[in-house]
Parts: structure tokens; C-alpha cells; sequence
């Protein structure tokens, strides 16, 4: 059964928490968390169940710890118990040994069950033995790494019936087959022996009719002694364990591969003993014979004698008849005991590529004829037609995939063996990225594939294919081209080729792997606050956390086959009963949640994410560099506290500036507090801090009404400066914890927890489950789209208004949809539309019919309909200078009531005041022609004399249009070009620092003289005027 990831990880997470019409759904009870005590808790395995990860990148243990794979190059296959792959079986016949069957369940966790209401399986193969013509139980001794346990066939059974089976359980390059039989003691080496080979396995036992195979006779003539047998291929990659002296000089071949290609493809393989020396294996004396255990006494020949002295062979009853002078000797045979020990095989096992799709990969970008699924399903006989890409139309007639995470590639293989009616590729290109993206959002790509693999019909018209990465290259996307190559114009362009499967091989664990929870509930009005983890980190490896919350998730509910296949509602609805699957509801973040925040490095971070929202989702990113341990996480928990105030909003002017230029900024900050029925705690500490970092210098901070600051004239003014920090007029004192770099932080003398009463206080009602608001659970007025993406049982009434003129003004009056159809455009007033309150629903601040409640409405209210009351404490202005260099720089805005021991609650930007036309907390620098710019060295002449005045030259630049961290240079050269030092960062824009203590690379002083400072870097942005500056220094002793 294939299943979405998203659709299980969703249900499960937000099953528990939306409770839509009465019908709960299976997660209930698996919400992906624990809530102990203030903490949010994520560390048992129903837990990570529930969250989305690329299951072919980590493995999920029982004690609920997520360990990131150890990839592997060439390994024993057959060590490997935890390798499985899914088939199909329609049939009851007898199956094969390798193949394990569990319970179906559909995307709810619920077992299937068809039309009878007997019970659906899911089966798979795994490696092991397969069949056996003789004695199949004792095929499992063949894998125990005993040398004592073994397989042999029944010497009662007839020759032809003497073989065994083991499958690899998918298509494997394999470089080795190893055979041990018993030592000396406990039997024989098979007497004379064939291999036999296929690419395929079948699931039903008496299908092996169907097989193809390819034979190998390992040794030419009898074999007595020799006790191992090694098979290696004729392309080995170098990272087989010494042969020793069992190494045969047979082959393992692949006839059409390239040259880089190692290993033979192969599934099943098959052990058939052709010859045996029965119970004659070898003469021994009467009193050995009779110390063998039974199994192992063979024939016994009596001879007479004859005249002449001769002996005849008789048999046993004429012997004993015989005259005693007429009886010969007796021969005793030891019996020939064929017995198999071990057998390894060694191989390429670990290919990245197999079961992506169901593991949380993807195909981006599909061929037309579709199909290109089957090229990961370990599968060589599936196959999909790739139609040659065309110049003409670049885009199209590509394959673009996502490995679901980013790995270690090592090497990439290309299997297209010429199907039927789809000849072998002849030519192809492919490449990989690891995620970079161009300006313009488009994934960028750098060549995997050799410049033969473009012309492969014109090289070898190889139908296997490698291609070695040295080093390991990260690579999360590849993109795969079917070229042509046809200079005469003789292919028809219908005959596409045959892609049967693609292979990516890696070693140790991914570059990257991200995991990501569903939406988690959080506790009304909660202050996030710190965000704490449990992992593995072994050296050369990291995690990553971020966050992001919402208020909202949309509901959406998908149709399943009974495959577990998505299908539309429409075509669920048209399928046979049998074949229809489970309708399931699941819960997907909408527009209203933050984007996530930057990265959590060390485990207690604060939370950045706006708090004081109904949900919020974690994800994490375990990264390794290549070739290290692998990294695992254990746990992760958020503590969360009340809140301070239950809104901080802060707006900033100017918001656009000349990049460069020193400004002076003003901030804004508005706090929401409840006034009852449980009053706000308040706040006394700020905090701004800026990404990416400014040198920001606060020069005062003030509090007043909107009115107080228009007339020039705020309620109070901290301007003058003292030693602690800026005092008011009168002497009160606000501390500034920080008041310069790139954080800036004061605490003022008193709380501010109290609402001016000026008349914007919001009112809030109690409602109860089932009672009709015109909000979304994030408090948003419903509009047309969100009330239509309302499941039905929720949808309420669409209320139409009237406008109607009166002495006391315009006011309201609700009329039915027909009357409100009939009205003039400028009659018509709003459209309402109410939802059906859920159990999270608790409270909102309208009326019945949609106003806005009144003072007076709420004071009529029943005590115990009232809910809180939120009003605004008097703003606060932050002023501070900066020179900001790069366009969307952000502030952080941040308050805490220390006097209680509170942590900081993170606000959010929006619209705080009309006094200036700006909103939210980002500033705009545009207009910079030049990458570097500002260049100066100070001193101009510096003497590196070791007496502490003027030793370094320090070089400052500044760098515009810098978003992310570019690559920038500063080289330091002789007037005559040549290079005596360089230094290489990768920095962000802004002003930048660089020391030279006028010694080269190998950390030799240079000779006194004039030397050339080059800064050259990179952006962001295509068509600045100068990425590079220059200037010279001089150097003196």
C-alpha cells in the first residue's frame, strides 16, 4: 500500500486539536506531543510518528529516537535483516521463503478488510533464502554465520531437485559471492556446482518457471578440497575485503556496462549441485565405518572370490550364502555429505534512490507519458519511457527529482536496457543541486554525468551506466536529460528510450534531513519561550531546530483507493465499493502563520516565534559533513509561560533609506493588556535587535498618548544622559541595558501594565460549541473564500445588511439575500458570514449579529458571558541612528516584566500610529549601484614593528545587496601584481573589518614598500557597476 506521508503526519497532528461537527477523528489519541507540567514534549515514538521525515533517510527506533542512516558502499547484502520491499500478490499460492506479510491498515490506522471481512495484507520481500528444491527448512542456516549449521539437500531426493535460493530482495549491483561449505569433519564441498543468476525475484513459488537465468560454472571439473569459493565481478570497485585463496577465476559479468560500472546486476541466485559421489565419497576401514554417525556411512561392496582369486562384487544376501572360502572382503565407503555452510554477497546495497517516493521524495517535474516511479522501485523489469529532451522546448521532456533529502552522492547509475518497444538510451545528461536557487527562484544545477554520457551510442552504447562523484558531492535534486545524439536524423523520436532504474549510492549518513511536526496546540495565551533538545551531535555533525506558529489550519480532506492510492473526491465516488478507500480530514498551516524562524543552534534557545497563537510547528534539521557518524535526536521541548501583555506590536520611520547614509530611526511600540477579568502583568523592559546586524545607537526614549507625540509634547522623556542610562526631566531614571550595536535594551522606572480607557478597549463575549461567530478561530473576520473552505457542518448563516440614513447617523439593518439582491449598490450594506463555534472557540469580540461589542453591550451581559477586556498602554518611542546597507533589514522586537521574573515575549510589526505613514518593523535600502563601496585602510602607513602603535592596517569597506552570506576577497598584492596575502570569509552586507599585520601567507613579515588592497566580492543582484574596490598602503619599519 502506498500512502502520503503528509496525510498520516497531519491527521495525527491535528486531528486531536480541530474538532469539526462532533466527529473526532483517529488521532485524538496520538496528538504528536505530551503537555507536562509548562512544557510541550515531544520524546516517545507514537510522538515522531506524527511528523513528517524522509523514512528512507532516518530509521525510527522503538525508545523513540530518530538516528539518521549510516549509508553504506559495498557491504554483505545478506547481513542486512532490516532492507524490505513491497509487492503485490493477488493469489493464495504458496509464496516464497523471503517474504513477510502484515496487516494492512488504511491512512485512519485502521485494518483492512475486503469485500468478505477477511483481512488484507501488505507483503514484502526481504533478502534471505528464497526456495529450495530439497530440505527449503534448512535454508535460513545458510545466513546464521555459524560454520557449523548448514544446508544440504536430501540424498533421497533426486539430483535435479538439489539446489537452494537466496534473493537480495531487489535488483543489486553485486561484486562478490562468496560460498563456505563445511569443514572436513562435518561434510563435503558440492562435487561439481552451477550459479545461477537473475535480475528479477518472483513472490510465488512455482513463478520461478519465469525466470531468465544466466549460468556460471565457478570450477571446471570435480571438486573434493577446495572448502571456499569466491565469485567476484569483473568491474570491483576496490572496497572488497581480501579474497584469500578461495578466489576462482570466473567472473561475474556485465557485458554492456561502462567502463566506471562495478558489479554484476543480480536478485536471485541459485546454487545447483550437478554431481556427487553418493555413498561412495571415499574407502575406509571396517572400524571407521562403524564410528560415522548413520547419515554419514555409504555403501558397503561385498566381493566374492572366484577361482581364479578374483574378487566379484555381490550383494549382501548372496555374500552371506556364500561358502565361507568363497567370500572376499568387504569395502567400506564413507558417504558424500554436500553441505553449504555460509554464503555472503557483496554489493552496492544501500542505493539512496530506492523507495524515495514512498520515503518522502518526489518527482518535480514528470515526463509526459508519466511512469517515472518505476525507476525507484528496485525493480529492473519496470521500467518508464523518457522522451527525448529538445532544444527547441528546454523545459520540457526532463525529469526533475527530489531525494527527499540531501546526501553524500558518491555515484549515480543509469539502467536502461533496451525494453520492448523502448530501445537503450543513446545519450543523456544529468545533473544534480543540493538546493541553491538563482534570483529568480530556480534551482541551480552542476553536471553529474561525463561528456560521453551525451553520445553513448556513439562510445559503447552502454545499457548500464555509472557515474563517479570524487569527491561525494552534496545533492538533494537531480535532473535527467535523454539526449538525441542522432547527427543523420535516422531515430525515430516516437521509439523513446527505457529508463528501467535509477541508482544514487552515498556513504555515511545525509549531508542534511529535515523533520517537521504537524501543528501542535498550544495552551491559550501562552508566551513561548525556549525551545530545548536531546540529540547525538558525533564530530562533523549538527542539529538544527526552527519554529513557526499560527492561529489557523485549514481543513482539507483527501479520497483514497483501497490501494491507499489519492484520488479525487469525484473519482472516489465512482469506484466500485470494494475498491473505495477511507475519506480523511486533515490540517495544513494557512496564510496566518509566521514563516519559520531563523535557526536554534544550541539547545535553550529563546523562541522567536510570535507567541500568544493557537499552534505552532517545530522542525528540525540534523546536518553531517561527509563521511562522519551519524546524528540522531532524542527529544525536544518548549516551555511556555504567561503572557506579559497579550499584543506587542512595533512600527519603524523612515522605512526607506539611502543604503549607507547614517539615519535616524523612530519605533513605535504599542502593548495590548487585559484589563479583567485577570489583568495583564505588564511590561517594564524592551528589547530591538536587528537582522542582519546594525550598529545601532539609541539616542532617547519616550511614552505618550498618539495625541501627546503630535503635539511635540510626550508624557515623559528620557533624553538627558546619565551614567546608568537617560534620565527624564524630573529625574526619573530608564535604565538602557544596551544601548548601542546591534541590540538595543532599556527598562523603564515603572510598569506599564495600565490601559489609557481613551475608547479603544476591545470587548470580548463567551460563546459556547455550536453557537454562531462571523470569525475564524484566528479571530479574522470570515470573507467568502474562508467561509466556502469551511467543512459544511460548520458553515453558519450569511447575514445581508442594509445601510439606512438616520438622525444619530448610518446604521444597520438586516434584510434576507433577495431584498439585499434588489438594493441599489450604495444601499447594500456588508455581506456576514458566521461559522459554527468549535470547542476552541471561547470567545469573540462581536455581537450576535457580527458588531463590534459595545461597553454598554458587554456590561449587559450575564457575568458569566463576559469575557476579557483588552486596552492599550500608552505608546513607546525608541529613537536610535544606524546606517542600514541592505534592503529588508529586520528588527526583533521583544518586552518582559522583570519585576516578576517573566522571560521576554517576542512582538510582531503592523500598524501602531497615524503619525507616520509606515507599518511593521522592516526597512527598505535601495538604490546602491555598488557591491563594495567606502573603502578606506587606516593608518594609510603602518609600521608592524611589534611596539604597539600602528602594527596592523586595518582595511574597512562596506558591502550592499549582500542578503545572504556571499564569498568576498581581499587580496593584498606587490605594485607588480604578484600576491603576498590573501583572506577569504563569507560575509553579509554591511560595514566590514579586515586586519593586516604585513606578513604573507607563510607568516613572513614583507619588505617595507607600497602594496595594492583589493576587496572583491559577490551579490545578490546581476548589473552592479562594481563588485570590486582598490586602494593602497604603505608599510614602514
Amino acid at each position: 500500500m502506498k500512502t502520503s506521508r503528509k496525510v498520516l503526519v497531519w491527521a495525527v497532528a491535528a486531528g486531536a486539536i480541530l474538532w469539526f461537527g462532533g466527529e473526532r477523528t483517529q488521532a485524538q489519541t496520538a496528538e504528536g506531543f505530551d503537555q507536562r507540567g509548562n512544557e510541550l514534549v515531544v520524546d516517545r515514538l507514537e510522538h515522531w510518528q506524527t511528523w513528517e521525515m524522509p523514512t528512507h533517510l532516518v530509521r525510527l527506533d522503538s525508545s523513540g529516537t530518530v538516528q539518521v542512516r549510516d549509508f553504506r558502499s559495498v557491504y554483505n547484502l545478506l547481513d542486512d535483516r532490516s532492507f524490505r520491499r513491497q509487492v503485490d500478490i493477488s493469489s493464495d499460492k504458496p509464496r516464497v521463503m523471503n517474504l513477510d506479510s502484515t496487516r494492512s491498515v488504511d491512512v485512519k490506522g485502521n485494518f483492512k478488510e475486503d469485500t468478505a471481512g477477511n483481512p488484507v495484507f501488505d507483503h514484502f520481500l526481504r533478502p534471505g533464502p528464497s526456495r529450495a528444491g530439497s530440505n527449503l527448512e534448512l535454508a535460513p542456516n545458510l545466513l546464521d554465520g555459524d560454520p557449523t549449521t548448514f544446508w544440504e539437500p536430501d540424498l533421497n531426493d533426486p539430483i535435479e531437485d538439489w539446489w537452494v535460493e537466496i534473493s537480495l530482495g531487489r535488483t543489486v549491483p553485486v561484486e562478490r559471492i562468496r560460498l563456505q561449505y563445511v569443514d572436513a569433519e562435518l561434510g563435503d564441498p558440492f562435487r561439481r556446482l552451477l550459479v545461477f543468476f537473475e535480475d528479477a525475484q518472483f513472490p510465488l513459488v512455482d513463478e520461478d518457471a519465469n525466470f531468465q537465468f544466466e549460468v556460471l560454472e565457478p570450477l571446471l571439473g570435480i571438486n573434493e578440497e577446495q572448502r571456499e569459493i569466491v565469485i567476484d565481478a569483473t568491474q570491483t570497485s576496490g572496497l572488497l575485503p581480501l579474497a584469500g585463496s578461495g578466489l576462482v577465476e570466473k567472473r561475474l559479468e556485465q557485458p554492456r556496462a561502462s567502463l566506471s560500472w562495478n558489479g554484476k546486476l543480480v536478485e536471485t541466485i541459485r546454487f545447483q549441485v550437478t554431481d556427487t559421489k553418493g555413498g561412495r565419497a571415499e574407502e575406509i576401514s571396517e572400524s571407521d565405518y562403524l564410528t560415522l554417525p548413520v547419515e554419514a556411512r555409504g555403501d558397503v561392496e561385498y566381493l566374492s572370490k572366484s577361482e581364479t582369486g578374483r574378487g566379484e562384487p555381490v550383494d549382501s544376501t548372496t555374500y552371506f550364502e556364500l561358502p565361507a572360502d568363497r567370500r572376499g572382503e568387504k569395502r567400506f565407503f564413507r558417504r558424500e555429505l554436500p553441505r553449504l555452510a555460509e554464503v555472503d554477497v557483496w554489493g552496492w546495497g544501500d542505493n539512496v534512490a530506492f523507495n524515495m517516493i514512498e520515503g518522502g521524495g518526489r518527482i518535480i517535474q514528470q515526463l509526459p507519458s508519466g511512469g517515472g516511479e518505476q525507476a525507484f522501485d528496485g525493480v529492473l523489469a519496470s521500467f518508464y519511457q523518457n522522451n527525448y529532451w529538445l532544444e527547441e522546448t528546454p523545459t520540457e521532456n526532463m525529469m526533475i527529482a527530489d531525494l527527499g533529502g540531501t546526501v553524500w552522492a558518491k555515484e549515480f547509475r543509469v539502467l536502461s536496457q533496451g525494453y520492448f518497444q523502448s530501445p537503450s538510451i543513446r545519450g543523456y545528461l544529468l545533473q544534480g543541486s543540493a538546493g541553491e536557487r538563482d534570483s529568480e527562484g530556480q534551482l541551480k544545477f552542476t553536471r553529474i554525468s561525463s561528456q560521453e554520457r551525451e553520445i553513448n551510442s556513439s562510445v559503447g552504447f552502454f545499457l548500464e551506466l555509472a557515474d563517479i562523484l570524487e569527491p561525494a558531492r552534496q545533492v538533494r535534486f537531480f535532473e535527467f536529460r535523454a539526449l538525441e545524439n542522432d547527427p543523420g536524423g535516422t531515430v525515430t523520436i516516437s521509439r523513446t528510450p527505457g529508463i528501467g532504474e535509477f541508482m544514487v549510492f552515498s556513504e555515511g549518513p545525509p549531508a542534511e534531513v529535515i523533520l517537521t511536526s504537524g501543528p501542535l496546540a498550544v495552551p491559550d495565551q501562552s508566551n513561548l519561550v525556549s525551545i530545548n533538545w536531546e540529540a547525538q551531535t558525533p564530530p562533523g555533525t549538527s542539529v538544527e531546530l526552527r519554529t513557526r506558529t499560527g492561529s489557523e489550519v485549514e481543513r482539507q480532506i483527501k479520497y483514497y483507493n483501497s490501494g491507499g492510492g489519492e484520488v479525487t473526491a469525484k473519482k472516489h465516488k465512482t469506484l466500485a465499493f470494494f475498491l473505495r478507500g477511507p475519506i480523511d480530514t486533515v490540517f495544513v498551516p494557512t496564510a496566518d502563520w509566521s514563516e519559520w524562524s531563523e535557526a536554534y543552534i544550541r539547545p535553550g534557545a529563546e523562541i522567536t516565534s510570535l507567541s500568544l497563537r493557537r499552534f505552532v510547528q517545530i522542525e528540525a534539521r540534523l546536518k553531517a559533513e561527509a563521511g562522519v557518524d551519524p546524528p540522531s535526536i532524542k527529544s525536544v521541548r518548549m516551555e511556555y509561560t504567561d503572557p506579559s501583555v497579550v499584543g506587542l506590536t512595533g512600527e519603524i520611520w523612515p522605512q526607506e533609506v539611502v543604503p549607507g547614509r547614517r539615519d535616524t530611526f523612530a519605533v513605535f511600540v504599542s502593548a495590548a493588556v487585559v484589563e479583567r477579568p485577570n489583568p495583564s502583568p505588564g511590561f517594564d523592559e524592551l528589547r530591538l535587535r536587528s537582522e542582519p546586524a546594525l550598529d545601532m545607537e539609541l539616542i532617547d526614549a519616550a511614552l505618550g498618548t498618539e495625541g501627546e507625540f503630535a503635539a511635540g509634547a510626550p508624557y515623559r522623556l528620557y533624553a538627558n544622559r546619565v551614567e546608568e542610562g537617560l534620565a527624564s526631566a524630573a529625574g526619573d531614571l530608564l535604565r538602557v541595558l544596551s544601548g548601542r550595536g546591534d541590540s538595543l535594551q532599556v527598562r523603564f522606572p515603572e510598569v506599564l501594565y495600565q490601559a489609557m480607557g481613551d475608547g479603544s478597549n476591545v470587548f470580548y463575549r463567551r460563546v459556547e460549541e455550536g453557537e454562531e461567530v462571523p470569525t475564524s478561530e484566528g479571530g479574522t473576520l470570515l470573507d467568502q473564500v474562508a467561509y466556502s473552505r469551511l467543512p459544511e457542518q460548520q458553515q453558519g448563516e450569511i447575514r445581508y445588511f442594509q445601510k439606512l440614513a438616520g438622525d444619530d447617523g448610518e446604521s444597520l439593518e438586516e434584510v434576507d439575500e433577495q431584498t439585499f439582491a434588489n438594493l441599489a449598490p450604495e444601499a447594500r450594506g456588508p455581506v456576514r458570514f458566521f461559522r459554527k463555534a468549535t470547542s476552541l472557540t471561547r470567545e469573540t469580540a462581536f455581537d450576535e449579529r457580527g458588531d463590534p461589542l459595545t461597553a454598554e453591550a458587554y456590561e449587559s451581559l450575564p457575568r458569566s458571558r463576559q469575557g476579557k477586556v483588552v486596552g492599550q498602554t500608552r505608546l513607546v518611542r525608541l529613537r536610535f541612528a544606524a546606517e542600514v546597507f541592505l534592503h529588508g533589514t529586520r528588527l526583533k522586537l521583544a518586552g518582559r516584566n522583570s519585576t516578576v521574573g517573566l522571560p521576554f515575549q517576542l512582538g510582531g510589526g503592523g500598524e501602531v500610529t497615524s503619525l507616520t505613514p509606515g507599518s511593521g518593523l522592516v526597512v527598505s535600502a535601495l538604490g546602491a549601484e555598488d557591491l563594495v563601496r567606502d573603502m578606506e585602510i587606516q593608518p594609510n602607513l603602518f609600521t608592524p614593528n611589534g611596539d604597539g602603535i600602528n602594527d596592523v592596517a586595518t582595511i574597512g569597506f562596506s558591502l550592499f545587496r549582500v542578503f545572504e552570506p556571499r564569498p568576498v576577497t581581499v587580496r593584498i598584492t606587490t605594485l607588480a601584481g604578484r600576491e603576498v596575502k590573501r583572506f577569504e570569509q563569507n560575509l553579509l552586507g554591511g560595514r566590514r573589518l579586515v586586519q593586516w599585520d604585513g606578513r604573507d601567507a607563510g607568516g613572513t613579515l614583507v619588505p617595507p614598500g607600497l602594496y595594492i588592497v583589493q576587496v572583491h566580492g559577490r551579490a545578490d543582484q546581476q548589473g552592479l557597476a562594481s563588485t570590486r574596490r582598490s586602494r593602497v598602503v604603505g608599510l614602514a619599519y
